[in-house]
């Protein structure tokens, strides 16, 4: 973990051990929460410390209204929207005890598109490392980082691992403490169950990680640029 000031739930995806030997570089990719509360040191530390170049901001256009990202503002950061709307499952999320299971298996389903736009961006980005973000770090951030894990051949343990970390790193956060009020543990702890369910979705139906970002119309060349930049 990476302690900033305003910053939480910042990770590296560095130091995974692949299934053919191989792991996964640091300083590439970093998951963490909302950016919008970054300090001037935090924006510092990011760029010149962990060389962050380029930014994938998950959250909707009403979000960023009430809350913009700091590096927008950056100059020396490509800051790129990409929202991964989850709305259309909501009354279910709410309904149900299935838990955020029901998040993750609308965006895996119902959001190909804009998960491709993720990883072409992600394919397309040159130079220095990329950090991407939703709120919480937690639903959004966790698919995108399962997906990267998944497809260079990370351990479903260690995947698994990398999701459960997060309530941790957030549970003192105001907005988990009213989320715990209204919705209740079993909808706002990372449990091991539904990011389990979330690989169960993509090995049942594609088998592997990679197939399922084939069907979200990804090119070879573009996972294969991915895989590159991520493991040595």
């Amino acid at each position: 973990m990476i302690q900033l000031e305003n910053v939480v739930n910042v990770r590296d995806l560095g130091g995974y051990k692949t299934y053919d030997g191989k792991y996964t570089k640091h300083k590439v990719f970093y998951r963490s929460g909302n950016t919008d509360r970054s300090s001037e040191d935090d924006i510092r530390k990011l760029i010149e410390i962990y060389n962050v170049k380029t930014v994938i901001d998950l959250r909707n256009t009403e979000e960023i209204k009430k809350s913009s990202d700091k590096f927008a503002e950056v100059s020396k950061v490509n800051y790129i929207n990409t929202p991964i709307e989850y709305y259309g499952c909501l009354e279910e999320f709410k309904s149900t005890d299935r838990g955020l299971s029901v998040l993750y298996d609308y965006i895996l389903n119902k959001k190909k598109q804009v998960l491709k736009n993720v990883f072409d961006t992600i394919a397309s980005v040159k130079e220095g490392s990329i950090l991407f973000h939703c709120t919480l770090g937690r639903d959004r951030t966790a698919m995108v980082a399962m997906l990267l894990l998944g497809l260079v051949g990370v351990s479903r343990k260690d995947i698994i691992q990398n999701y459960t970390a997060t309530y941790d790193l957030i549970k003192d956060l105001d907005i988990i403490k009213r989320d715990l009020v209204i919705y209740g543990k079993r909808k706002t702890i990372t449990l091991p169950e539904y990011i389990e369910s979330a690989i169960d979705l993509i090995e049942n139906n594609y088998n592997t990680f990679e197939n399922y970002l084939r069907d979200c119309n990804i090119s070879e060349e573009n996972l294969k640029k991915i895989k590159n930049k991520f493991i040595h």
